[in-house]
């Protein structure tokens, strides 16, 4: 993907991405560079956490996973454990409004 250039000062056009894509190669990107997948890994193991298929976890395993990383002094561990917690949150709110939008669904479509 070529940038176009801006007529700022050495300036280039923005990228011609979704939010959907950026999140997608930043999940990835931090995959790689924090060693997420041995964290994440872990830390299930560590804490005995059970994961659906999806690879989400359950409210009580988030909240107590965060509450142990709220303990962690060393900020190297807590890095990478933080953005674990950040994506299962993610995960779950996108979860919900799924859901709350499957039975808005499910309600217009009983009205009718």
């Amino acid at each position: 993907m070529a940038l176009r250039p801006k007529t700022e000062r050495h300036g280039t056009e923005s990228p011609n991405v979704t939010t959907d894509q950026m999140l997608d190669n930043l999940n990835v990107y931090l995959d790689k560079r924090l060693g997420l997948r041995k964290c994440h890994d872990d830390m299930c193991q560590r804490y005995s956490i059970k994961h659906s298929e999806s690879g989400q976890w359950a409210v009580p395993n988030i909240k107590m996973a965060y509450e142990k990383t709220q303990r962690l002094w060393t900020n190297t561990k807590k890095d990478g454990l933080s953005v674990i917690l950040v994506k299962q949150i993610l995960q779950h709110l996108q979860k919900c409004e799924t859901d709350k939008l499957q039975c808005e669904i499910k309600a217009e479509k009983a009205k009718v």
